[in-house]
């Protein structure tokens, strides 16, 4: 976004330009400007000066698709110096060296306010007519613009977080294409194709261990690429067996291309056993083992006492557990905590993956 603000701001012939987003719920504001605004200057118009903004004090001049300057407030006003008295040109852009202002919102939706800002200084002279004509124009393609990039930055922030999830499972997660070329493979995936867990990679493709299962993954996965559905393959090793359970789906098209199938392989290596529900409570809420033993007690229908007794401690250290883990599970009342356990459990392995 710099660069597009630099080109506008030499095309509109202005020393800065930038957008900022104010959110009516929060009272908070988020600014991006370039050129003679710093940062430092934008957290001063934020602290001091936002809410004396001169076009937010006349109702209505601040609605989607106006565009608006600091003319706008000396015809309102009905006095040509109305824009210089207010404080946000006399404490602010005037020591910048601006004088001219050239803005509106881009977009109002669920009291969130996007707007752009010009400003130049007084050798540049006022903005004129055509130049706001063509901020008006340009103001509905900035708008869609910002629509797509806020799409297109949710769409990898889901992907990061769904990224992000896989690799704190316990069970290895491969997906390949109908090739069996590997896309993505999770923390514990990698760690067991490179101890040739049941599985292993050769030139990028997801092959067998031992080359008496090789036939059957291929055929597998054919067969799930081209048709859908599941499988599973057990692998019987002289260590300890694995169990390969396959999934298909249909991989997300992207521009000018056609959906395509993936196959999703989750690896369960026998020799670690199905997890705990414990190991489950001090993984997804990162409780320290007696925290998880604690609420393991809890969920089993044990009051606080009876915890206390069976893990052997006093009802004061007990209490201090249960605190310690409704604050990191995000929850007040030992009936929410009872409540949250329940809705996220995990029984065993096999059952999350089927």
């Amino acid at each position: 976004w710099d660069a597009v603000f630099l080109d506008l701001a030499a095309y509109f012939n202005s020393e800065t330009a930038g957008m900022w987003v104010y959110c009516e719920d929060t009272a908070s504001r988020v600014s991006r400007m370039v050129g003679a605004i710093d940062d430092a200057e934008m957290a001063f118009y934020n602290r001091h000066l936002a809410a004396q903004n001169p076009w937010y004090q006349i109702p209505g001049l601040m609605r989607p698709g106006c565009a608006l300057t600091d003319t706008s407030i000396e015809v309102f006003r009905q006095d040509p110096r109305a824009f210089t008295r207010t404080a946000f040109y006399q404490e602010w852009i005037r020591h910048l060296g601006l004088r001219h202002v050239l803005g509106g919102t881009l977009a109002d939706t669920a009291g969130s306010h996007l707007n752009f800002t010009f400003l130049r200084s007084a050798r540049a002279g006022a903005y004129r007519k055509q130049e706001v004509a063509a901020f008006r124009r340009l103001s509905r393609h900035v708008a869609k613009s910002v629509e797509l990039s806020g799409q297109i930055e949710a769409h990898r922030w889901a992907h990061e977080l769904a990224e992000a999830s896989l690799n704190l499972l316990g069970i290895g997660v491969v997906i390949v294409d109908a090739a069996r070329r590997l896309l993505f493979a999770n923390f514990k995936g990698e760690a067991l194709l490179r101890a040739r867990s049941g599985i292993v990679l050769r030139d990028h493709h997801l092959c067998a261990a031992d080359p008496q299962y090789q036939e059957q993954l291929e055929r597998t996965i054919s067969l799930l690429s081209a048709g859908g559905g599941h499988a599973r393959i057990d692998i019987r090793q002289t260590t300890a067996p694995t169990t390969l359970h396959l999934s298909s789906h249909l991989q997300t098209a992207s521009f000018l291309s056609t959906p395509k199938r993936a196959v999703t392989v989750f690896v369960v290596d026998g020799s670690l056993g199905p997890p705990t529900r414990i190991a489950c409570f001090k993984q997804r809420w990162k409780l320290s083992s007696k925290e998880a033993q604690f609420a393991d007690l809890l969920l089993r229908g044990l009051t606080v006492k009876e915890a206390a007794q069976k893990l052997d401690m006093t009802f004061e250290t007990a209490r201090w557990y249960c605190k310690q883990a409704m604050h990191k599970i995000g929850v007040n009342r030992q009936s929410q905590l009872i409540a949250t356990l329940l809705s996220n459990v995990l029984v065993s392995v096999d059952t999350a993956v089927r």
